[in-house]
Protein backbone atom coordinates (compact mmCIF):
# COMPACT_ATOMS: atom_id res chain seq x y z
CA UNK A 1 0.00 0.00 0.00
CA UNK A 2 1.60 3.36 -0.83
CA UNK A 3 0.79 4.95 2.69
CA UNK A 4 1.94 2.20 4.38
CA UNK A 5 5.01 2.86 2.53
CA UNK A 6 5.38 6.21 2.50
CA UNK A 7 4.58 6.29 6.25
CA UNK A 8 8.01 4.17 6.64
CA UNK A 9 10.18 7.05 4.68
CA UNK A 10 8.41 9.83 7.02
CA UNK A 11 9.92 8.28 9.83
CA UNK A 12 12.34 11.25 11.51
CA UNK A 13 11.00 13.20 8.29
CA UNK A 14 7.69 15.78 8.18
CA UNK A 15 6.10 15.42 4.69
CA UNK A 16 5.28 18.46 2.39
CA UNK A 17 2.18 17.40 0.16
CA UNK A 18 1.41 19.08 -2.87
CA UNK A 19 -1.41 17.72 -5.17
CA UNK A 20 -2.70 18.14 -8.90
CA UNK A 21 -6.49 19.52 -8.72
CA UNK A 22 -8.20 17.84 -11.68
CA UNK A 23 -8.13 14.30 -11.87
CA UNK A 24 -6.64 13.65 -8.94
CA UNK A 25 -8.99 15.34 -5.80
CA UNK A 26 -11.84 15.24 -8.18
CA UNK A 27 -12.78 12.90 -11.24
CA UNK A 28 -13.40 14.26 -14.38
CA UNK A 29 -17.00 16.15 -15.03
CA UNK A 30 -17.78 14.44 -11.22
CA UNK A 31 -19.11 17.53 -10.05
CA UNK A 32 -20.30 20.67 -11.54
CA UNK A 33 -17.60 23.37 -11.73
CA UNK A 34 -14.74 21.07 -10.68
CA UNK A 35 -16.20 21.26 -7.22
CA UNK A 36 -14.03 18.65 -4.65
CA UNK A 37 -16.32 16.36 -2.21
CA UNK A 38 -16.66 17.36 1.71
CA UNK A 39 -14.47 14.83 2.43
CA UNK A 40 -11.47 15.97 0.37
CA UNK A 41 -12.04 19.51 1.60
CA UNK A 42 -12.12 17.79 5.24
CA UNK A 43 -8.38 16.19 4.87
CA UNK A 44 -7.01 18.63 3.22
CA UNK A 45 -7.74 21.33 5.77
CA UNK A 46 -6.70 19.00 8.68
CA UNK A 47 -3.34 17.72 7.16
CA UNK A 48 -3.11 21.65 5.98
CA UNK A 49 -3.39 22.32 10.18
CA UNK A 50 -0.18 19.99 10.84
CA UNK A 51 2.36 20.23 7.62
CA UNK A 52 2.48 22.44 4.40
CA UNK A 53 -0.31 21.57 1.80
CA UNK A 54 -0.33 22.96 -1.72
CA UNK A 55 -2.30 22.38 -4.81
CA UNK A 56 -0.36 22.92 -8.16
CA UNK A 57 -2.67 23.25 -10.89
CA UNK A 58 -3.23 24.60 -14.63
CA UNK A 59 -6.51 26.61 -13.24
CA UNK A 60 -6.79 30.17 -12.80
CA UNK A 61 -5.86 31.45 -9.33
CA UNK A 62 -9.42 32.67 -9.01
CA UNK A 63 -10.88 29.29 -10.05
CA UNK A 64 -9.04 27.27 -7.47
CA UNK A 65 -10.08 29.88 -4.90
CA UNK A 66 -13.85 29.64 -5.64
CA UNK A 67 -14.07 25.88 -6.22
CA UNK A 68 -11.58 24.77 -3.47
CA UNK A 69 -10.80 27.59 -0.85
CA UNK A 70 -8.99 25.81 2.16
CA UNK A 71 -7.31 27.60 4.58
CA UNK A 72 -3.85 27.30 5.03
CA UNK A 73 -3.72 25.41 1.48
CA UNK A 74 -1.21 27.28 -1.12
CA UNK A 75 -2.40 27.59 -4.62
CA UNK A 76 -0.06 27.41 -7.69
CA UNK A 77 -1.96 28.16 -10.22
CA UNK A 78 -1.60 28.39 -13.89
CA UNK A 79 0.92 25.48 -14.03
CA UNK A 80 2.63 27.37 -11.04
CA UNK A 81 2.80 30.71 -12.55
CA UNK A 82 0.22 32.51 -10.78
CA UNK A 83 1.23 31.29 -7.05
CA UNK A 84 -0.26 32.39 -3.62
CA UNK A 85 -0.90 31.23 -0.15
CA UNK A 86 0.02 32.54 3.51
CA UNK A 87 3.16 34.94 3.23
CA UNK A 88 3.74 33.81 -0.66
CA UNK A 89 3.11 35.63 -3.76
CA UNK A 90 4.37 34.85 -7.15
CA UNK A 91 3.82 36.36 -10.74
CA UNK A 92 6.09 34.92 -12.72
CA UNK A 93 7.44 38.19 -15.07
CA UNK A 94 8.07 36.78 -18.48
CA UNK A 95 4.30 35.30 -17.85
CA UNK A 96 3.03 39.01 -17.77
CA UNK A 97 4.46 39.79 -20.42
CA UNK A 98 2.34 37.42 -22.92
CA UNK A 99 -1.00 38.47 -21.63
CA UNK A 100 -1.59 40.10 -25.10
CA UNK A 101 -0.94 37.03 -26.78
CA UNK A 102 -3.37 35.65 -24.86
CA UNK A 103 -5.94 37.60 -25.60
CA UNK A 104 -5.45 37.45 -28.90
CA UNK A 105 -5.44 33.58 -29.07
CA UNK A 106 -8.49 33.51 -27.03
CA UNK A 107 -10.61 35.48 -29.28
CA UNK A 108 -9.36 33.60 -32.63
CA UNK A 109 -9.97 30.56 -31.19
CA UNK A 110 -13.27 30.81 -28.81
CA UNK A 111 -16.14 30.82 -32.00
CA UNK A 112 -14.43 27.76 -33.94
CA UNK A 113 -13.96 26.15 -30.76
CA UNK A 114 -17.73 26.51 -30.28
CA UNK A 115 -18.83 25.16 -33.07
CA UNK A 116 -17.34 21.82 -31.88
CA UNK A 117 -19.71 19.95 -29.93
CA UNK A 118 -18.47 18.49 -27.17
CA UNK A 119 -15.41 20.60 -26.59
CA UNK A 120 -15.10 23.81 -24.59
CA UNK A 121 -12.47 26.92 -24.53
CA UNK A 122 -11.90 28.43 -20.97
CA UNK A 123 -9.40 31.49 -19.88
CA UNK A 124 -7.02 31.57 -16.99
CA UNK A 125 -4.22 33.82 -15.94
CA UNK A 126 -1.80 32.36 -18.38
CA UNK A 127 -3.58 30.11 -20.40
CA UNK A 128 -5.51 29.63 -23.08
CA UNK A 129 -7.40 25.87 -22.51
CA UNK A 130 -9.55 23.46 -25.04
CA UNK A 131 -11.04 20.88 -23.21
CA UNK A 132 -12.59 18.31 -25.08
CA UNK A 133 -13.68 15.39 -22.58
CA UNK A 134 -16.99 14.63 -24.06
CA UNK A 135 -16.01 15.51 -27.60
CA UNK A 136 -15.69 12.52 -30.48
CA UNK A 137 -12.24 11.23 -31.33
CA UNK A 138 -12.83 12.20 -34.87
CA UNK A 139 -13.05 16.10 -33.39
CA UNK A 140 -9.61 15.82 -32.16
CA UNK A 141 -7.47 16.00 -35.00
CA UNK A 142 -9.46 19.73 -35.92
CA UNK A 143 -9.46 21.43 -32.57
CA UNK A 144 -5.37 19.97 -32.46
CA UNK A 145 -5.01 21.50 -35.95
CA UNK A 146 -6.86 24.63 -34.72
CA UNK A 147 -4.79 25.19 -31.93
CA UNK A 148 -1.48 24.75 -34.19
CA UNK A 149 -2.57 27.32 -36.62
CA UNK A 150 -3.04 29.97 -34.30
CA UNK A 151 0.44 28.85 -32.11
CA UNK A 152 2.28 29.36 -35.38
CA UNK A 153 1.25 33.00 -35.35
CA UNK A 154 1.64 33.66 -31.89
CA UNK A 155 5.40 32.47 -31.25
CA UNK A 156 5.16 33.89 -27.49
CA UNK A 157 3.09 30.71 -26.85
CA UNK A 158 3.38 27.16 -27.01
CA UNK A 159 1.14 24.57 -27.32
CA UNK A 160 0.83 21.88 -24.00
CA UNK A 161 -0.99 18.33 -23.75
CA UNK A 162 -2.90 17.13 -20.85
CA UNK A 163 -5.55 14.45 -20.55
CA UNK A 164 -7.95 15.54 -22.80
CA UNK A 165 -6.69 19.23 -22.92
CA UNK A 166 -4.86 21.25 -25.53
CA UNK A 167 -3.76 24.95 -24.20
CA UNK A 168 -1.89 27.80 -25.17
CA UNK A 169 0.77 28.82 -22.83
CA UNK A 170 4.18 31.34 -22.68
CA UNK A 171 6.93 29.58 -24.26
CA UNK A 172 9.36 29.78 -21.72
CA UNK A 173 11.18 27.40 -20.04
CA UNK A 174 8.87 26.28 -16.81
CA UNK A 175 6.47 23.15 -16.11
CA UNK A 176 5.32 21.55 -13.13
CA UNK A 177 8.64 20.54 -11.91
CA UNK A 178 10.44 24.22 -12.29
CA UNK A 179 7.08 25.03 -10.68
CA UNK A 180 7.36 22.28 -7.56
CA UNK A 181 11.09 23.39 -7.24
CA UNK A 182 10.59 27.05 -6.59
CA UNK A 183 7.34 26.18 -3.95
CA UNK A 184 9.61 23.71 -2.31
CA UNK A 185 12.40 26.37 -2.06
CA UNK A 186 10.05 29.56 -1.27
CA UNK A 187 8.51 27.60 1.31
CA UNK A 188 11.82 26.41 3.41
CA UNK A 189 10.72 22.25 2.52
CA UNK A 190 14.27 21.05 0.73
CA UNK A 191 15.61 20.09 4.32
CA UNK A 192 16.84 16.35 5.16
CA UNK A 193 13.94 16.59 7.56
CA UNK A 194 11.38 16.99 5.05
CA UNK A 195 9.78 14.51 2.87
CA UNK A 196 8.19 16.40 -0.52
CA UNK A 197 5.20 14.36 -1.64
CA UNK A 198 3.98 15.01 -5.16
CA UNK A 199 0.45 13.65 -6.09
CA UNK A 200 -1.00 13.93 -10.06
CA UNK A 201 -2.94 11.98 -12.46
CA UNK A 202 -1.53 14.24 -15.82
CA UNK A 203 1.16 14.11 -18.25
CA UNK A 204 2.36 17.40 -17.07
CA UNK A 205 3.15 15.79 -13.87
CA UNK A 206 5.54 13.61 -14.85
CA UNK A 207 7.52 17.04 -14.86
CA UNK A 208 7.03 16.87 -11.21
CA UNK A 209 7.70 13.27 -10.14
CA UNK A 210 10.90 13.81 -12.02
CA UNK A 211 11.59 16.78 -9.66
CA UNK A 212 11.18 14.77 -6.63
CA UNK A 213 13.21 11.43 -8.15
CA UNK A 214 16.19 12.13 -5.44
CA UNK A 215 14.54 13.78 -3.04
CA UNK A 216 10.92 12.72 -2.41
CA UNK A 217 8.18 10.65 -3.67
CA UNK A 218 5.72 10.43 -6.46
CA UNK A 219 2.00 9.37 -6.57
CA UNK A 220 0.64 8.88 -9.68
CA UNK A 221 -3.34 8.74 -9.69
CA UNK A 222 -4.31 6.09 -12.14
CA UNK A 223 -6.72 3.24 -12.56
CA UNK A 224 -4.68 0.99 -14.89
CA UNK A 225 -0.78 0.81 -14.34
CA UNK A 226 1.68 2.73 -17.05
CA UNK A 227 5.23 4.23 -17.56
CA UNK A 228 5.81 6.77 -14.65
CA UNK A 229 8.44 8.22 -12.60
CA UNK A 230 5.81 8.25 -9.61
CA UNK A 231 7.00 5.72 -7.19
CA UNK A 232 3.98 4.76 -6.05
CA UNK A 233 0.04 4.35 -8.17
CA UNK A 234 -3.71 5.07 -6.51
CA UNK A 235 -6.80 3.89 -8.23
CA UNK A 236 -8.62 7.34 -7.98
CA UNK A 237 -9.87 10.66 -5.90
CA UNK A 238 -11.40 8.50 -3.14
CA UNK A 239 -7.78 7.01 -2.18
CA UNK A 240 -6.12 9.86 -2.59
CA UNK A 241 -8.04 11.15 0.19
CA UNK A 242 -7.39 8.31 1.90
CA UNK A 243 -3.64 9.12 1.39
CA UNK A 244 -4.03 12.22 2.74
CA UNK A 245 -5.59 10.78 5.86
CA UNK A 246 -2.83 8.39 6.30
CA UNK A 247 -0.75 10.83 5.90
CA UNK A 248 -1.96 12.91 8.39
CA UNK A 249 -2.21 9.83 11.22
CA UNK A 250 1.76 9.44 9.99
CA UNK A 251 2.60 12.93 10.92
CA UNK A 252 0.56 12.92 14.50
CA UNK A 253 3.20 9.66 15.15
CA UNK A 254 6.13 12.18 14.49
CA UNK A 255 8.59 13.35 17.73
CA UNK A 256 7.44 17.58 18.25
CA UNK A 257 10.82 18.02 16.99
CA UNK A 258 10.21 16.41 14.00
CA UNK A 259 7.03 18.32 12.48
CA UNK A 260 7.06 21.36 10.30
CA UNK A 261 5.77 24.06 11.12
CA UNK A 262 2.39 25.12 9.67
Amino acid sequence: EPAEAIAVLLKGRSPALVLDYDGTLTAENERPGGMISGAAKRALFDAAERFPVAILSGRSLDELHAIADIPRVFYAASYGLDIAGPGLRLQHPFATETLPALDAAGKRLQTQIEKIQGARIERERFGIVVRYELASDNDVPRIEALIDEVNRSLPQLRKTVGSRTLALRPDMDWDKGHALRWLLLALDLEGAGVLPIYVGDDPADEDAFQALRTTGVGVLVSQRAHPSMAEFRVEGPQQVVDLIRALTRAHETLAPGERMPT
